[in-house]
């Protein structure tokens, strides 16, 4: 099969079964290929009221994979991959290695990341979210430390700041 990718677009998208990008990505490597899946992570509380992280794909459902290291046939054995994302044409939609470098140093630079604000890392003039309550999505700014579960944060509101106690379970980290 002879399918022809740009070299200036040296990553194609790969779609995968629903939930299967790790498996997928790991059926491609052991077949040779070099794939990319980014990933954020995300903390927050179990039942047994533990904060726990745990990463998750970025763009669920896709990866990315080398176009110089696809061997089709073994691709078109891989359980976990659909289909990869073509245009009318046929051929692989392909994407540029300055994009998928973007998104890997935003990945880990924790961009994506949704981590709470834990108590001993507060310090006034720290930027932070909002993620919940009815401040969700606000970006504010850390005026002083209550104590070891609540913060006053500042916050632009009605083209003014005003200050707000918020709790620290309800703050994600903003860099």
């Amino acid at each position: 099969m002879n399918i022809r990718v740009e070299t200036e677009r040296p990553w194609i998208v790969v779609r995968t079964r629903p939930m299967m990008e790790r498996q997928a990505c790991a059926e491609m490597e052991d077949a040779g290929m070099v794939v990319y899946c980014p990933i954020y992570r995300r903390e927050y509380r179990n039942r047994a009221k533990k904060w726990i992280i745990r990463e998750f794909p970025l763009l669920q459902g896709y990866v990315f994979l080398r176009a110089d290291t696809v061997n089709w046939y073994k691709l078109a054995g891989c359980k976990q991959v659909a289909s990869i994302l073509r245009s009318i044409g046929g051929e692989p939609i392909g994407i540029s290695e300055v994009a998928v470098e973007d998104i890997r140093s935003r990945q880990l630079a924790g961009d994506f990341d949704t981590l709470r604000v834990h108590d001993e890392y507060v310090k006034p003039g720290q930027k932070v979210k909002v993620s919940t309550g009815a401040l969700a999505g606000l970006e504010s700014v850390v005026a002083s430390v209550k104590n070891t579960t609540a913060v006053n944060i500042l916050v632009q509101i009605f083209g003014r700041e005003v200050q707000a106690t918020v709790p620290l379970e309800t703050l994600e980290r903003k860099e």
